[in-house]
């Protein structure tokens, strides 16, 4: 697991809702137009679903706002889950499945912004 290493423009601007100060993190709706007819896509709600079992929202990595207090729980709890590089990602939590696809199964080896979302 691995930060962005992203560096930030002395001056940025952000959406926040009106009132609440809240980001705006824009999102795919997890419905099969949209992202359940792809493969990849579909995985990352399944993954997302282990942590939420009502997540229906697809973020894409590079738009998530991550708290890093937060994403420093979320990634510890996601290594005690899923191992340090992501070994346990699915043949300990489907392991039926991982025997019979093993490398073949489409989707991320690692977290996802949409895992965090999910958190």
């Amino acid at each position: 697991i691995t930060n962005s290493y992203h560096l930030v423009a002395n001056h940025v601007d952000l959406m926040f809702t009106p009132g609440k100060f809240v980001p705006v993190i824009p999102f795919t709706p997890a419905t099969y137009p949209f992202c359940l007819k792809y493969p990849y896509c579909n995985e990352i709600v399944k993954l997302s679903q282990r942590w939420n079992p009502g997540h229906k929202q697809v973020v894409q990595d590079m738009d998530m706002l991550y708290n890093t207090i937060q994403r420093n729980e979320f990634c510890n709890e996601w290594i005690e889950r899923n191992g340090e590089n992501g070994e346990d990602l699915y043949i300990k939590h489907e392991p039926v499945r991982y025997r019979h696809r093993g490398e073949k199964i489409i989707g991320p080896k690692g977290p996802t912004g949409t895992d965090y979302f999910a958190y």
